[in-house]
């Protein structure tokens, strides 16, 4: 009787366990009904959650993939939240009929002034070393997916300096003090620590000039040697971002024009650069191609006023003129690009009538700073 009763209290005990194990199970199905929400409840079974869990999921990885965040079918639900945080503002998919073209869109009002340098950065754009009305300069950074701006560091002040975004730091090399004097003084920016370093300094002073990267070299083209010449810099100079070291790459075609100029990588052995002004009578301006790896050049076609505004668009280069080729009252734009040459026109009042530095998100949208507001132009592609 004594064995009886005793294997009675084990059955008891095993009762009372398996009771609280119930009770611990459905409270935990409860937390996580309350945490999910509708259409999950507490008396789901186990296997109806993780069926219904698997529909959302399913819902959750197509939304992102129609956001243009690409996404596979069995990603955890911590890396779909993750995901969200790369949904661009306004990239939905929409009909080509839809997709505005030639828009100029404000966005925010700044001191910034027109005519800054500036460089993309993860979808930032910083504008770098303007003069502001008084004295001083300035860097501002502005969020495109935000529409927001900070204040950064401010560097030695030089106005338009190259600018370059490569691996974290954004290069910022030569550029003019006091509007007139050319500088070799070369810096570069970490975009996480917010600080500026001092690099090599380039060789040859100037101001105004462009620069793409080659391999891990940055190189920079033309800009103006002096306040009163009208002779562009031609050696093409370099700067190899692993050893901190210059180079000088050749002689190339001239200019007379000395600031304002800009270039894109359109492949890997062909740099497209805007802004040279040339001797030949009824041809003054022209636009060539760059060969970083052998440091040859030629001229591709005429080109036409600077006072326009040109940015690089990932791999294209998108340069509007004020009423120079297209004719009266109407805008040129000429895309140079891998695929070729793309003329467009379009009202004059499209464009700004001045020269303006921009830099592009994406190759979709150009930000520029007009009229004292950030701008942002969707140009037609």
């Amino acid at each position: 009787m004594a064995t009886k009763l005793e294997e009675n209290a084990k059955l008891r005990e095993m009762i009372d366990t398996l009771e609280t194990t119930k009770n611990d199970l459905q409270t935990g199905k409860n937390n996580i009904a309350n945490i999910l929400g509708s259409p999950f409840t507490g008396n789901d079974k186990l296997e109806t959650t993780k069926n219904t869990l698997s529909s959302i999921r399913s819902t959750f990885v197509s939304n992102l993939n129609r956001k243009g965040v690409s996404t596979v079918s069995n990603t955890p639900f911590k890396t779909l939240a993750e995901n969200v945080g790369k949904i661009e503002q306004g990239n939905m998919i929409v009909p080509p009929w839809y997709t505005p073209k030639n828009v100029f869109i404000e966005a925010l009002t700044t001191y910034a002034k027109a005519g800054i340098a500036c460089v993309s950065a993860e979808k930032k754009i910083y504008f770098i070393n303007g003069y502001t009305s008084g004295s001083g300069s300035n860097n501002l950074c502005y969020d495109s997916v935000l529409n927001t701006t900070t204040t950064k560091n401010i560097p030695s002040s030089f106005i338009e300096s190259a600018l370059y975004f490569f691996d974290g730091y954004i290069y910022k090399i030569g550029g003019f003090s006091g509007y007139s004097a050319p500088t070799t003084i070369c810096q570069k920016y970490n975009i996480l620590t917010n600080s500026w370093t001092e690099i090599a300094y380039m060789p040859t002073a100037r101001g105004g000039a462009c620069c793409e990267m080659y391999s891990n070299q940055i190189h920079v083209l033309y800009g103006g040697e002096n306040s009163s010449s009208s002779q562009a810099v031609k050696v093409v100079e370099y700067y190899n971002t692993a050893l901190n070291t210059w180079s000088t790459k050749s002689t190339i075609i001239d200019s007379k024009q000395t600031h304002y100029f800009v270039c894109a990588k359109i492949s890997f052995y062909k740099i497209v650069v805007f802004g040279l002004k040339s001797s030949i009578s009824g041809h003054p301006y022209i636009v060539i191609n760059y060969d970083p790896s052998s440091g040859t050049s030629s001229s591709t076609r005429e080109g036409f006023d600077n006072n326009t505004f040109a940015v690089s668009l990932g791999s294209s280069l998108y340069v509007s003129d004020y009423g120079y080729i297209a004719g009266n009252g109407k805008c040129g734009v000429i895309i140079f690009s891998e695929s070729g040459v793309k003329n467009l026109t379009f009202d004059k009042a499209a464009v700004p009538s001045y020269r303006y530095f921009g830099a592009s998100v994406n190759g979709r949208q150009i930000y520029l700073i007009l009229n004292d507001k950030i701008t942002c132009f969707m140009p037609e592609l």
